[in-house]
């Protein structure tokens, strides 16, 4: 066993060192990085067209609506995209077209084009409908436009001569359809009667 002295010194002594160690600690200088600003990254340009041959439709048909996005900032744009909204009724020809939206980088003064196939379904409303696009990169502002498409409905029996001019079909290509149908129905009416007056007389 320690005397009651030795302990004591030896209590004494690790408190001085402890002393000098947090001493020591102390005067040392710690340096303290500064924040860092976010690295800023050169802003692109974008321009969105949108075009299409076909601006009036039949419910029903196929229609391609080309999309053109342009660079004209000084920078290369980065991770060009286009996002558009299809409306009630229209459905990609080709199930790829999503993954295809994605343009990847345009440099600076370059274009990237893509042709997009859209069937017109039945449940597509008719009337005027603008089809919109957005064009966003990572380093630009988002571009919206869009192209306004004309959906004709399909033709309706009975239906007035302003109703058929705007689905394309004229009056008189219905009324010869009604009197065809006249015809064929009076020439079966005719056969049937001579038939019957034949076997009378037989």
């Amino acid at each position: 066993m320690y005397s009651p002295r030795f302990r004591y010194y030896s209590a004494l002594l690790l408190a001085i060192l402890l002393a000098s160690a947090s001493s020591a600690l102390a005067a040392v200088p710690v340096k303290i990085n500064p924040p860092q600003e976010p690295v800023q990254v050169s802003a692109a340009d974008l321009e969105l067209e949108l075009s299409s041959p076909s601006l009036s439709v039949d419910i029903g048909s196929t229609m391609t609506v080309t999309m053109s996005v342009k660079n004209l900032g000084e920078h290369d744009a980065l991770n060009v995209r286009l996002d558009d909204n299809l409306p009630a009724g229209w459905s990609y020809v080709d199930p790829k077209v999503p993954a295809a939206l994605n343009l990847g980088a345009i440099k600076t003064g370059r274009s990237k084009k893509i042709a997009v196939p859209i069937t017109i379904g039945e449940k597509s409303p008719a009337g005027a409908i603008a089809y919109e696009v957005v064009a966003r990169a990572d380093n630009a502002d988002p571009v919206e436009n869009f192209v306004t498409i004309t959906v004709r409905p399909g033709q309706v029996l009975g239906a007035t001569d302003e109703q058929l001019a705007e689905t394309g079909t004229s009056a008189a290509s219905l009324y010869w359809l009604l009197f065809g149908l006249g015809l064929i129905v009076a020439g079966t009416k005719v056969l049937h009667r001579s038939s019957k007056y034949t076997s009378l007389r037989r």
